[in-house]
Order: structure tokens, then C-alpha cells, then sequence
């Protein structure tokens, strides 16, 4: 008897609880509005389910030049969060955000917190970054109006701590400030996804340690060096001691780049500098956007600058046979 007393009196509690249960309807996604594909990525990432994630920039078109669409002033005016990457890459996100209602938006513009390069000719490089705190995006108008070859704003390509695993863990803190009883989750995503990025980076490591060097005029020691006609790869070539130089600079200096040095061409900057290497087509087409996830983005663009280094030293060794047997 006592035992059927507990069974109807469990099942009543369960009903119970079952019926509070839906009266608290879960959170709403929060909506996270992101510039460009990696960040997008990223905060679906740390975000999963409780994120409803929308990008602006198709992988297909420049940020720097977009023109946003009364689709994406509507995404801005409806979202939770926005995830910028700062650094003049997107000129026109100030204005756009100015339109909409910017103190109910949490607004992480991420070159803000990682002090990125500015990158000037002889291999010096200023820190450019000023920490304002999340909450305002400032059109880096000073920064636009900085040459190319000599300015970076990709500061994603760059896997390592300081670079895409850094700005992994600025997403998570922002996702806190706006839904703050999800931190153990978003804490936990992000140093499960921190460690993805770490392999990766590894990866990337262990890929380049293979490659050829070549051969300087000048230098002690073969070294690892590429050719862009800007230097928009430079932090990814700054993390893994590649020395990138804009194709204007093969002239001006030490030590010079041999001819055979892999042109590698940004799918946003392939604009060639005209009588550097006359006729040559570029040794490997970079992307530093695409609908693949970021790390098989990061994968497939080390291949094929894997493909590249290992054309140009085959090339520098055909050259130099062929000096030797003339």
C-alpha cells in the first residue's frame, strides 16, 4: 500500500515538474551578426546551439570593398552581438552600425584587444591597436588610407595564441556579456575549439619544417621566403618565420629574392606589380575566405603554398645546373 501511496505521489511531482518546465520556455538563440567567414565560424563554434549566426561579407567578395545590402542593416538592427575584425577591413561597418540602435549591441571589434602589426618597409613593424573595450566600433579611417604593401588587416590567418585562438576566447567572453548564466558552456566550447586550433597550428608547423628553403643572395643560410604583390599574408608569415616580401620590394632589399621566389597571390590582391617577373603566372592562388570551415580553409591554403615552395625549388635547382654545366 505504502509503495503504491509513493508511486501516484512521484508521478504527480513529475507532472509537476513537467508542467513548470513549460511555462519557462527556453532562451532564444542569440543573434551574433559577423563580418567574414572565420569570425562567423568562431562564434558558431564557442556559440552551438544557443547562437544564431548571420554573415555579411559572401566569401566571394572583398570586405575592404563590400557594399552592405538593406539585408544586412536589417541583420545589424535585430542582433544581440557583432563581430568585427577591425583594422579598415571594413570601412563601411561604422556607419552602418551609427544607423541602428549601437547601445542595446555588444559590439566586438577584435583588433581592438590583439594588437595587431602595422607592417613597414625593411621588416619593422609598430603596434597598431589601441584597447578601447568591447562596445564601440571606430571606423579605422587612418588606418584605410595605408598602403597595401606595407599594411596587413588579415590578422586571421594567423592560427597560433596570439592570433585566431585569442580571438576564440574574446568571442566567448563576449557571448557571456550578453547571455552570462551560459559561461561554463561558452568557456568549455571555447577551450575544446582552442584545442582544434592548437592542432591545427601544430599541423602547420610540422608542413612547414618540410618545405624548401632557398637560396639568397647574400644570406648564410637557405631560407624560407615568399612573394606577394601585398602583404596582406604577412601575420600568417610573421607566426611561421616566413620571410614575405611585396613584389616591389625584390629590388630594394637585402637580401634580394631570387626570380624563382613563389609568387603567391591573394584572391583579393591579385594585382601583379608589372616587370618583376614579366609573363609569370602566380605559383599558388591564396583565399583567405571560403564556406569551408576555418581550419579546412587554413589547410587547403597551406597546400597549396606547400605545392609552391616545393615548384620553386625545383625550379632554383634546374637554374642552378643548368649555371653549372654551361
Amino acid at each position: 500500500m505504502l509503495w503504491r501511496i509513493l508511486s501516484i505521489l512521484g508521478a504527480v511531482l513529475a507532472v509537476v515538474w513537467l508542467a513548470g518546465c513549460a511555462a519557462a520556455p527556453a532562451r532564444p538563440p542569440l543573434r551574433v551578426v559577423a563580418t567574414i567567414a572565420p569570425l562567423a565560424d568562431w562564434a558558431e563554434q564557442v556559440g552551438q546551439q544557443r547562437v544564431q549566426v548571420t554573415r555579411l561579407v559572401p566569401v566571394d567578395r572583398d570586405p575592404r570593398t563590400y557594399v552592405p545590402s538593406d539585408a544586412d542593416l536589417a541583420a545589424l538592427r535585430d542582433a544581440d552581438v557583432v563581430l568585427a575584425n577591425g583594422l579598415g577591413l571594413e570601412p563601411w561597418l561604422g556607419p552602418l552600425l551609427a544607423r541602428v540602435q549601437p547601445s542595446r549591441v555588444i559590439v566586438l571589434e577584435l583588433a581592438e584587444f590583439m594588437a595587431p602589426a602595422q607592417v613597414v618597409q625593411g621588416g619593422g613593424q609598430t603596434a597598431g591597436a589601441r584597447q578601447r573595450g568591447v562596445g564601440s566600433v571606430v571606423p579605422a579611417q587612418n588606418d584605410a588610407r595605408l598602403a597595401p604593401m606595407v599594411f596587413s588587416n588579415y590578422f586571421w590567418l594567423d592560427p597560433g595564441p596570439t592570433g585566431a585562438q585569442l580571438a576564440v576566447t574574446l568571442i566567448a567572453d563576449t557571448l557571456i556579456r550578453a547571455d552570462p548564466q551560459a559561461l561554463a558552456f561558452y568557456r568549455r566550447n571555447a577551450e575544446r575549439y582552442n584545442g582544434e586550433l592548437e592542432n591545427l597550428d601544430n599541423w602547420i608547423l610540422r608542413q612547414i619544417r618540410a618545405w624548401p628553403r632557398l637560396r639568397l643572395s647574400g644570406a648564410r643560410a637557405p631560407r624560407l621566403a615568399m612573394q606577394a604583390p601585398e602583404r596582406s599574408w604577412y601575420y600568417f608569415a610573421r607566426r611561421y618565420g616566413i620571410d614575405l616580401r611585396a613584389s616591389s620590394e625584390l629590388t630594394n632589399l637585402f637580401p634580394a629574392l631570387p626570380p624563382e621566389t613563389p609568387l603567391l597571390v591573394d584572391a583579393f590582391g591579385a594585382t601583379i606589380v608589372p616587370g618583376v617577373r614579366p609573363g609569370q603566372q602566380p605559383d599558388a592562388m591564396l583565399r583567405p575566405l571560403g564556406n569551408a570551415s576555418y581550419v579546412r580553409l587554413m589547410r587547403d591554403n597551406v597546400r597549396s603554398m606547400a605545392q609552391a615552395f616545393w615548384r620553386a625549388a625545383q625550379e632554383q635547382s634546374s637554374q642552378r645546373g643548368r649555371h653549372d654545366g654551361s
